[in-house]
Order: C-alpha cells, then sequence, then structure tokens
C-alpha cells in the first residue's frame, strides 16, 4: 500500500554525523506539484510565460539521541555535573540551481513562537451491505351487532303558596343499532443497501516542552529558510547570551551569566536540577517550507543544500553555586552531498486519472524545447510534455560523436522528424509516465512512418532499461500508403492467463520506454528517416 502523494514524493534518510560519529538523522521529504500560472491581471495576461513553474514542499525532521539517559542510570542525590547536553540547533535549507529564474517562499513553519507542530494519522475502511424483506398479510371480517331499549320516568312537584299547582313529566326511549364490517389487507416490502467508505488522512506531530522555535528568512534571487530551536527552561539558551569569561576544564566551551531566577530551576539547595526533557533524552524537530520555482526550460534539476548547527552546554556545582558553560563554537553537522532531484519528473501525474489522457502531439507550440538538427556542432535536445502531465518525452542521443550538420530532430507542422545520416545512424528519445495500479491494461499506441525512400525503418523498444526484453518493430510504409492508417500499438500490459500474450512491462511508480530509431540494416541510405505525429499511452 502506498500514500497518495507518494508518486510526487521523495524521502531521503541521513546520519548526522560529527568527527565520523553519528549522533542522529536527516529525513528530508520533498513534494512537487506542476504548476499552472492562471492569475490574470489585465489583458497583458494572456501572453503567457513560457517557463515552467513547480510548487515545492520541503519537510526535514532532525533527530538528534544523547548518549545518557538518566532512566538507565541509577539515581545519584550527588550528582554534581550535567554535561555535554544540547541546547541550541540552527537548521537551514537552502536550494541551488542554476537553472532557476526565480524562487519565492509562499509558507514555512513553524513560525517565531513557542512551536507545535502535530502529525496525526488516521486511516478508515468500512464495507457494508444490508438487505432486509418484509411482507405482511392479514385476512378476515368482523361483525358487531347492538341493540338497546330503555325508559326513563321523572316526576317533579311544584308547589306555590299562590296557586298551590302540582307539576310532573314522563320520558321514554328505545334504540337499535346494527353494525357489519369485513377486512382483507396484504402488505409487502423489500429494500436492499450497499455502502462503502474509505478514508486516508495524514498530517505530522510534534510537541516541544521547554523548548522555543525561531525562524528566520534571508531573502535574495534565492530565498534562505532557518529555524534556532533553543532549550527556554530551566534556563533560557537562546536569551543568556553573555559571558563572564570563565572556561571549562576542556576550554571548549564559556561559562554564561544566568539571572538569578533561572539558576533556582538548576539547584534546590540539596541536589543539582537536570536540564529540559529533550536535552536528557534527545531531539525530534520538524521544519517546511513551500516554494514556488520558476525553471527554465533547458534545466530540470536542482539541489538543495542543508546546514545544521548544534550548542551543547554543561552545568555543574561550584560549592553552592551553579555554573553554566556552552560551545564557544557550533559544532556543524554535515550530510555527504546535497539533494539532487528532478522537477518535472516528480511532478508527473499518474496514468488512469479521469481526464487526464496521455496524448503527445508533436505541434511546435507544444515543445518545452523545440528540435534543433546539428548545426555547426551544436544540436537542441527536444524537450516536450503532455497536456495533462502525465507522458514527458525527451530526446536522449549520445551527440557526442555527431558532426554531421543535419542530424538529429527537428520539428513541422505536425510532426516530429529523426533526420539520419552517415555519421549518425541512429537516434533514440525517451518516454516517461507513471503507473500506480496493477489492473489495468496500457496500451503504447504511435501514428508514424518512415520519410520518403526505399529503406525501411527499424524501432527498438526498452523498457524500463530492461534490455533483454526489448520489443523490435519494423516501419517500411509511407505516410497513407497502402490505407494502413500508419499506427503502431504495443500492449504493455495484458493479464489474459489463458493467452501465450500474457505480459506485464510495467512497474508501479515511474516508468521509461526508450525508443531507438535507425535503419532495418543499419546502413543509412539517401533520405532515410523516420516522422512521427502523435504518441499516446491509453
Amino acid at each position: 500500500m502506498y500514500k497518495k502523494q507518494d508518486p510526487n514524493t521523495i524521502t531521503k534518510f541521513f546520519d548526522l554525523k560529527v568527527a565520523g560519529k553519528t549522533i542522529g538523522q536527516l529525513i528530508a521529504d520533498f513534494h512537487v506539484v506542476d504548476y499552472d500560472d492562471v492569475q490574470t491581471q489585465d489583458f497583458s495576461s494572456v501572453k503567457k510565460e513560457i517557463n515552467r513553474k513547480f510548487l515545492l514542499n520541503c519537510t526535514q525532521r532532525i533527530i538528534i539521541s544523547t548518549e545518557n539517559n538518566p532512566l538507565l542510570s541509577v539515581p545519584n542525590s550527588n550528582q554534581s555535573v550535567y554535561s555535554d547536553y544540547p541546547v541550541l540547533i540552527n537548521n537551514s535549507i537552502k536550494i541551488i540551481s542554476s537553472g532557476i529564474i526565480e524562487a519565492n517562499l509562499l509558507e514555512y513553519s513553524p513560525k517565531t513562537v513557542n512551536t507545535q507542530v502535530q502529525k496525526t494519522a488516521s486511516q478508515d475502511l468500512s464495507t457494508g451491505s444490508t438487505a432486509s424483506n418484509s411482507r405482511s398479510t392479514s385476512s378476515g371480517s368482523s361483525v358487531s351487532e347492538t341493540n338497546s331499549f330503555g325508559v326513563s320516568v321523572s316526576t317533579s312537584s311544584n308547589l306555590s303558596l299562590m296557586d298551590a299547582g302540582v307539576s310532573s313529566t314522563v320520558t321514554a326511549n328505545a334504540e337499535h343499532s346494527q353494525t357489519f364490517s369485513h377486512e382483507h389487507s396484504i402488505t409487502s416490502g423489500s429494500e436492499l443497501s450497499h455502502n462503502k467508505n474509505q478514508s486516508l488522512s495524514e498530517s505530522a506531530s510534534m510537541n516541544i516542552k521547554d523548548w522555543g522555535a525561531f525562524s528566520y528568512v534571508k531573502q535574495g534571487s534565492i530565498p534562505m529558510t532557518g529555524w534556532i530551536f533553543g532549550q527556554e527552561y530551566p534556563w533560557d539558551a537562546i536569551r543568556c547570551r553573555k559571558t563572564n569569561g570563565r572556561s571549562i576544564d576542556t576550554e571548549e566551551q564559556v561559562g554564561l551569566i544566568i539571572p538569578k531566577n533561572m539558576l533556582v530551576n538548576l539547584y534546590d539547595g540539596e541536589a543539582l536540577l537536570p536540564p529540559s526533557e529533550l536535552s536528557m533524552f534527545g531531539i525530534n524537530f520538524v521544519s517546511k517550507s513551500l516554494y514556488l520555482i520558476t525553471l527554465n526550460n533547458e534545466s530540470d534539476l536542482i539541489n538543495i543544500d542543508y546546514s545544521t548547527l548544534l550548542y551543547n552546554a554543561t552545568h555543574k556545582l561550584n560549592g553552592k553555586n551553579v555554573e553554566v558553560y556552552i560551545d564557544k563554537q557550533p559544532t556543524s553537522i554535515f550530510i555527504d552531498d546535497p539533494i539532487t532531484i528532478n522537477l518535472p519528473i516528480m511532478a508527473l501525474d499518474t496514468l488512469g486519472l479521469p481526464g487526464k489522457q496521455a496524448i503527445v502531439g508533436f505541434i511546435p507550440s507544444k515543445f518545452i524545447v523545440p528540435p534543433s538538427p546539428m548545426e555547426s556542432g551544436k544540436v537542441s535536445a527536444f524537450k516536450i510534455n503532455s497536456a495533462s502531465n502525465t507522458l514527458y518525452i525527451k530526446d536522449t542521443t549520445d551527440y557526442s560523436s555527431v558532426k554531421d550538420n543535419g542530424a538529429g530532430f527537428s520539428d513541422s507542422e505536425t510532426r516530429l522528424i529523426a533526420n539520419l545520416s552517415e555519421q549518425c545512424t541512429s537516434l533514440s528519445f525517451t518516454l516517461y509516465f507513471k503507473v500506480v495500479d496493477t489492473s489495468n491494461y496500457y496500451n503504447l499506441y504511435l501514428k508514424h512512418w518512415k520519410k520518403t525512400g526505399s529503406k525501411g525503418i527499424k524501432l527498438t523498444f526498452t523498457i524500463n532499461e530492461d534490455s533483454d526484453n526489448k520489443i523490435v518493430k519494423y516501419v517500411d510504409s509511407e505516410e497513407a500508403e497502402g490505407a494502413e492508417k500508419n499506427l503502431l500499438i504495443i500492449a504493455l500490459r495484458d493479464y489474459n492467463y489463458a493467452s501465450i500474450d500474457y505480459h506485464d512491462y510495467l512497474q508501479l511508480g515511474l516508468n521509461s520506454i526508450e525508443v531507438k530509431i535507425e535503419p532495418i540494416d543499419g546502413e543509412y541510405s539517401e533520405n532515410c528517416g523516420y516522422q512521427v505525429r502523435a504518441i499516446s499511452i491509453e
């Protein structure tokens, strides 16, 4: 399994060494994205720059371990010194390349605060299926009948002093009711549901306790970004920079003047107290920076250089007083070589994404670097990228021994032309693309033909530098000759297990296909050449 951003990411691991001894590790992570500038200012924005732009996200993690772990040692109430623990780290990153036209720093972290960089990672995959069927049936009849009959008699008397009258009332009632009801019902229902949910989230997490992070940026044509990580408790290695001139026994450290409110954090009157937990157990710091890089068309590579400086400190008891010392000069922690990355290759998108067809049509305006055949000992090696940023093609011919003017690649309105000569009997170009699945079938398509002439062209395909399994094809038709449509199809993956053609030339990640062009018998003849209109992988 891989992370979604892996096809555009590279992670490097370097040992941090001092005097040949490994004291920690630098983990550098780079993520590159092709940047299409669609910002609009006014009518002048119609004319776009021809230079390429990339977003470069740099993440570096510095891990420095300490030799003496106090949890693994026997407690000592009489300890009088804590020596050579880290208190200050200066880490910076700089991009170096002659091919960079402009580099702008868009974002960086942590800022100048007590830093907290968080990393959480979670992955959730749930798949469920529910099905239910219900049916209820009721059938029957009911009859109800009610009869009622009643008589009521009431008598009332009223005696008046005036007329001595008497009155009475008699009432009678009869009631009969009959009810019939019949009922029949059928209820049926069916329900089927499926659900699938997949989520992936990732972030980085680190808490700095008793330390602070302070960032700085040095402006220039290519800005340099740096961070200072320093202990703030029990004594502040960033604020306490004034020395008293005293030296420790080795004379490699100089004494510092520490305020009284900090000294009480180092000595309680009975025992010498240790430095911060990070200084004792080890350091793990993360910093990030995001650049927008404008690259000229001739260059693809950039170098990234790291510089890390480390200060160690010592504090000890001298009678009832605490003395604090720090390195006079920082220790430089080096990695062997700068990190070199290829921006266009790292920024390539993967095949198989919706709306991302890998098609390159050799139209002059689409070339990153247009082809130019040999002229006075100079030749221009072409580069071209698909509009979907999924297929990158470049001239990989070795021109070191070619002297014939006119040899090499050239272009016309709709095609790339391979011009062979007596001293240049072979030319080559290479396709680069990325695959991240193992299920889809992929085919290579070439719309091509030979130039006017009697001799055909031999094409040799080398996939992923596997020279033992080369594919050889021959082109002996001119443009529109024989109604063959001049189309060549090579299956790069076929999972039909019952077929003799079962194969898979591809690998996960970056793939390459080198196409070598030469006469069928290796001998040059007049007008011997090759033309290709379009190449695609589908």
